[in-house]
């Protein structure tokens, strides 16, 4: 039982340790402006690190409740859960902003884009209605000459 102990508790602070290893990499990823990708598998990894540490430190409570000093020795474990999952949030919280700043700039840029298409098309399409006035008018106005032409040459004939 208490290779079994030592063997959680090793596991803990291994990854403890990746976690705080993590968190610079992750800090140096935002500072570069990485891509939103590179920032979120970062991310995913440090969570996936917190479950591992958590499952393991509840297996740590389940066999501290069974010892002598068990209200101490679970005092102590939630409380470096705790620690850890303050460090934890701490590091995500500016990776969490930067992809929301990145997803939102993104989406800004799309919704640009898009209203960019929606004008160059509308102007297009103004400029082909425009050009079909500009048509129209030319014909009424030759017609209109033709007629008149035609009523001045009548009424010099007669």
């Amino acid at each position: 039982m208490t290779e079994k102990v030592a063997k959680l508790l090793s596991s803990t602070a291994s990854c403890e340790a990746e976690l705080t290893a993590l968190c610079p990499r992750l800090d140096e990823s935002i500072t570069n402006q990485a891509r939103r990708v590179r920032v979120e598998a970062l991310v995913k990894e440090c969570r996936d690190l917190m479950l591992i540490a958590i499952e393991k430190n509840d297996q740590l409570i389940a066999f501290a409740e069974k010892s002598n000093e068990a209200e101490t020795q679970t005092r102590i474990l939630e409380s470096w859960q705790y620690d850890l999952n303050l460090k934890h949030d701490q590091c995500l919280d500016r990776a969490r902003l930067y992809i929301d700043s990145v997803e939102e700039a993104f989406s800004d840029a799309a919704a640009l884009q898009q209203q960019a298409k929606h004008t160059s098309s509308k102007s297009a399409s103004m400029t082909s209605s425009k050009k079909t006035k500009e048509i129209l008018m030319a014909k009424l106005l030759r017609d209109r000459e033709t007629k008149r032409s035609r009523s001045s040459n009548c009424s010099t004939k007669a």
